[in-house]
This record gives C-alpha cells, structure tokens and sequence, in this order.
C-alpha cells in the first residue's frame, strides 16, 4: 500500500531524483486541499501541469497528472507528495486541538483560509515581515515550521539540485511580443533589462542566504544557472526594451561570479563540489554572451576559480594537457604558457619555469615577462640582449607591434644605467618613429647640451615625418610652441590653416604675424559659414570673429566680415541673433 511515509519505494530512481529536485525548487504551486483528502497542485516543469491527489489519512488512494509521461509514477507528482508529506508535518505546529475539537467549531477551515487571504491582501508587505519576523523570535514552534516549509534540506556536495527552470522564467517577457511557446504562452523579442536583473537578484539573495546555512550545493546550482541562462539569452542591445542600468545583467554576472570564487576559497567546501563548479563553468564559457559580447570575464572567473579552488599540481597537469594539444600558432599559446610558468613558481619549481620561459621566449607575451624579469633583477645587458633578439625576429617576420614598445624599454634600461648617449640615440629614435613625441622631445632637451641644442633640434625636425595635415592639435606645433620658435610656428599654420588650427595656436603669433592671422581667418570663416549651417555652427563662426578682435586691425576686419554675412546670410534667423552682438 502506497502511503506517504513509503511512496519513494514505488518511484523509479531518477524519477524519484527528478521529483526531489522540483521539489527542493519550490516548483508546487498553489497546492490546495479542495475537499477533505483531495489535494490539487500545478507544478512548474517545462510546462504548468496539473496533479491531484486522493488520500485516506496516510494512505495514498490516487493520483493522476496531465504531463506526457506514459509510466506509474512521474517527478511531478513525486514533487506533490513531498510537499503534502511536509505541509501535514507542519500543520501540527498549528493544529493542537483533536479533529473533534475542530469539528465543534462554528467555522470550517476554509472559512479560516478565506479570511486570512483576506487579510494578507490588503497586509502591507513590509508590516507582515516585520510581524513574521517577531512572532518567530518569541514563538519557537512557528520559527520551526518556516525553517521546514522554505529551507530545503542541506545540500553540501553536489550540483543535484536543479534551478534551471525557476532561473529561466526570469527571462519570460511581458505578452507583448511576437510568437508562442510551446503551452501556448507569448513570448517577447524585447525583454526590460532592469525587470530580469530584478528577478535574478532574488535568487542571488537566496544563494547567499543558502551558503550560510552551508547549504553549498544548492548555492552553487543558483550561482551556475544565473551564469548559464545569461549567457544563454544575452543578445546585442536592441533586444532589449528602454533601460536605465546599461550593467544590469552584468553586474548579476559579477555577483554571481563573486558567489562561486567565495565557495572556492572555502575549505568547508567539499573538493568534488568544486571539481563540478569548474566543470560547468568550462561548459558556460563556450556561450555566446561571453565569446561575442563584452558583459562579462567568464574564462578570468574560470582561472581564478581553478586557482583557487584546486591543487596547484591538479591546475598544472590541466595546464599541461591543454598545451600539449596547441601548436606554435595557436592563439591562446601564451595564456596557457604564461599560466604555467606562474604556476610552477608557485610550486617553487624554479629551474622548470626558467626552462618554460626559455622554450617559448619566441611568443612576445613571454618575452616581456622575461626581460621584465631581468629588469627587476637589475640583469640590463642580459635584458638588452633580450630585447634585442626580439626585435630582431619581429623585424624578419615584419611585424612592427612590439618593436616600438620594446625599444621603449632598452630607453628606460638605458636611463637606469645612466648611460646618456645610449639614451640620447634611443630616444631620438623613437622620436622620430612615433613622428614627434613630447616627452621624447622633453627628455632630449633635458640631456642635449644648451650650446649644441640648436643644431640637434634642427635635424631632428628634418628627420621627423611629421603628419602632413592636423583638424585639431598637433605635436609638431606643440614643440614650436614649447620652443618658442614662432617661424617655425607660422610655416606650420601655412601648411595646415585649417579654423581650428587658427584658433587653436593663432595668439602665439598675433604680435608677429597679425596681417597674416587675419588674411587667413577671414578666408576661412568665410569657407566655412558658407558650408555649415545650424545653431553650434554659427557660434563657431562668432567664437572666431572673437579671436580675430583680439589682432591688430581686426576690429575693422570683423566689421567687414559681419556686414557680408548680414547680406549673404539675412534668412538664417539663428545666425542673425548671434551676429547681433559684432
């Protein structure tokens, strides 16, 4: 006879399994008892479906559910009979009189259930909290019997318990959009960012409350879904309705991420449990939102887990494995190389690592780390030696990406040696290459003597393929200035007088050239009020005139100018009313 106390002997085990799991979530939903011993419930599954249940005292005389599953026995009514078992355990904590006693009442416990759903309706959220939360504090049996109604029991080890389809509704859209699913409920192409993040938060809160009851597992379930069901609906931001939190989602990621690194720094935390984490998290990877798209570092949370959450030696023999099956042009080689030198550091297996480094110095990414060692170490010729091969092998394969940066670093080598003319060389090199540099302008002129500087600037710019033109500021007018050389200067502004340019540099060169400033602004307001039109444009006009007020002569110049403007000009209502002011 199939009883409550007994009825998991007659469930298949993975049924029985399932049905723990659906009930571990809370996925029974409005169980009711409709008349005395005819219990009905709709459990959440991958569809709302609908059990009931007949009972005699302890014995179960029925069941039936609508899902398509053909055996005895589903999860969903597994889920019912668990949480009926539990509701009838908890009710004792409530029901002290005999059913005799209750019978002689004049009211009937629907009576009681309808009054109190009254009353809970129009409760104010806030104010039934903080009453719950009293009444527990000096009521032992009620405290108790909320523990038993919504804390599951302690899952430690495992990733068992199944959050998927409670983490997933988060996800559901407001019936607004186009399509239905599969029980026939509408589905939204635009989803309110904020409204997903919202609902995740309550599970995050839940994980978090779960790993203080050390309840790892089921924390770790919550954690891994939140990651899982991102990654899986993330798409680019026009899928998304009007939001106000660009992060939102993001920001779940970190807090979900920030869940799974605690679990892994905790000793409590059985290894195998971790072990499971690391798996799923190398399965979440390959997900779309985070190999696409910018929302969240989900492989830096899968190293820094490992790290942390495994034996040094275990992460080495994964690292080990993983480069055994790359090649020399593989992308991810330097990673995985890099890692493994850390790795066997930390192991204190020095002469390994130096061998490590040595076996892949042809990967730049190694190659810094090895001369910033020998840097740190005050090794400089082995250093330069170093950079020096390096960019040797960059030059023979023409790639100019690190010869720059590594150039920089023999300067800064060169400068803990002291060795000045070393220094000089380099700098000005690098100069020249980056075509002008102000601080390798400055540090030339800090180290070049006062009596030959002159001659070295003057090659210097010969030397230097400076742009040919500039919309905005340019280092090579920047030097000039710095230099004091207003020739120079003024040949610049020829080659490149632009209106910007002008209004960017012309007050150096107003008490030299003010003829000429004023010949070439007049040209180019002229080119370009012609051109532009719109509010922001005619106040770009106006701020040029200002400029032109401040040369000699440009008083009469600007009242020129304005009164062809007036002329030309006289419908732009919104130029008029700036102009009003010359």
């Amino acid at each position: 006879m199939i009883t409550l106390s007994n009825f998991e002997n007659y469930a298949l085990p993975q049924i029985w399994e399932r049905g723990i799991s659906y009930y571990r979530q809370g996925a029974v939903r409005n169980l009711e008892e409709d008349s005395p011993e005819e219990w009905v419930a709709t459990v959440l599954g991958t569809e709302d479906y609908t059990v009931e249940v007949t009972l005699e005292d302890d014995k179960v005389m029925d069941y039936i559910c609508d899902c398509p599953y053909e055996g005895d026995m589903c999860k969903h009514v597994v889920a019912t009979l668990l949480t009926i078992r539990e509701r009838k355990k908890t009710e004792k904590y409530f029901i002290q009189a005999e059913e005799t006693e209750s019978k002689s009442r004049d009211f009937s416990s629907e009576t009681v259930k309808a009054e109190i759903n009254e009353i809970l309706a129009i409760a104010d959220k806030k104010q039934l909290m903080s009453f719950l939360s009293e009444y527990a504090v000096h009521h032992v049996d009620f405290r108790n019997a909320l523990k038993q109604q919504f804390i599951p029991d302690r899952n430690t080890e495992s990733l068992d318990t199944d959050y998927c389809q409670e983490v997933e509704r988060c996800f559901l859209s407001s019936p607004s959009g186009s399509g239905y699913g599969r029980s026939g409920r509408r589905y939204s192409y635009e989803v309110d960012l904020n409204e997903i993040s919202r609902k995740l938060s309550v599970y995050e809160k839940k994980a978090e409350f779960l790993m203080k009851q050390k309840s790892f597992g089921d924390a770790a379930s919550i954690f891994i879904q939140v990651l899982r069901s991102i990654g899986k609906h993330y798409k680019e931001d026009s899928y998304y309705a009007s939001y106000d939190n660009d992060f939102a989602l993001s920001d779940d990621c970190y807090m979900a991420g920030e869940g799974l690194m605690s679990l892994g720094n905790n000793q409590e935390v059985p290894q195998s449990l971790k072990d499971d984490i690391l798996k799923s998290l190398e399965e979440i990877c390959d997900l779309s939102a985070y190999t696409e798209y910018c929302i969240y570092e989900i492989e830096e949370l899968r190293d820094e887990f490992e790290m942390n959450a495994l034996p040094l030696t275990k992460v080495l023999e994964r690292v080990e494995k993983e480069l055994a099956g790359l090649d020399e042009s593989d992308a991810g080689l330097s990673s995985f190389v890099n890692k493994k030198i850390d790795l066997l550091y930390l192991l204190d297996r020095n002469e390994e690592a130096e061998a490590t480094t040595m076996r892949y110095l042809f990967l730049p990414e190694i190659r810094n780390l090895r001369v910033d060692g020998l840097i740190d170490a005050e090794k400089y010729e082995e250093a330069l030696s170093t950079l020096e091969e390096g960019i040797r092998l960059e030059e023979q394969g023409e790639r100019s990406y690190n010869i720059h940066k590594w150039k920089n670093k023999k300067l800064i080598i060169y400068q803990r040696m002291q060795d000045i003319p070393h220094v000089i060389s380099t700098a000005k090199d690098l100069f020249i290459e980056k075509k002008g540099d102000m601080d390798y302008y400055r540090l030339l002129k800090q180290l070049i003597p006062v009596g030959e500087w002159d001659s070295f600037f003057s090659e210097l710019i010969e030397q230097t393929p400076f742009p040919a033109s500039c919309w905005t500021s340019s280092v090579e007018a920047d030097i000039y200035v710095e230099e004091g050389d207003v020739a120079r200067l003024e040949n610049f502004l020829r080659r490149n007088s632009s209106l910007n340019v002008l209004l960017i540099y012309s007050r150096y060169l107003k008490d030299d050239y003010p003829e000429d400033l004023l010949e070439r602004f007049s040209s180019q307001v002229q080119v370009y009020a012609d051109k532009s039109t719109g509010r922001s444009h005619y106040e770009y006009v106006a701020k040029a005139l200002k400029e032109m007020l401040k040369l000699k002569g440009g008083e009469q110049e600007v009242r020129l100018l304005v009164d062809v403007f007036r002329q030309a000009y006289k419908r732009r209502t919104a130029m008029m009313g700036i102009l009003k002011d010359f």
